[in-house]
């Protein structure tokens, strides 16, 4: 059996080389976590810029042709 703690290592687990070990392991993981969600969030952003866009570009063109449609017909009755 291990001996009682001395109350440094009782207190402050990270005053042990493998309490530090374990906090900078738990640090990497929150970053890492971190990292991984703002990744997310921005190709999340980026798709959605795109489908935007893409949107956008359709609606233009629907809106060209319509337009044209309705130019061709109006010469049409004038003719």
């Amino acid at each position: 059996m291990i001996g009682p703690l001395r109350t440094a290592e009782a207190l402050d687990p990270i005053s042990t080389p493998q309490g530090r070990a374990e906090a900078r392991d738990r640090r990497r993981a929150i970053l890492r976590d971190a990292a991984r969600a703002v990744r997310w969030l921005a190709w999340t952003s980026v798709g959605l810029l795109v489908i935007g866009l893409i949107g956008h570009v359709a609606d233009k063109a629907i809106g060209q042709v319509i337009h044209d449609m309705h130019g061709s017909e109006v010469s049409q009755w004038a003719n």
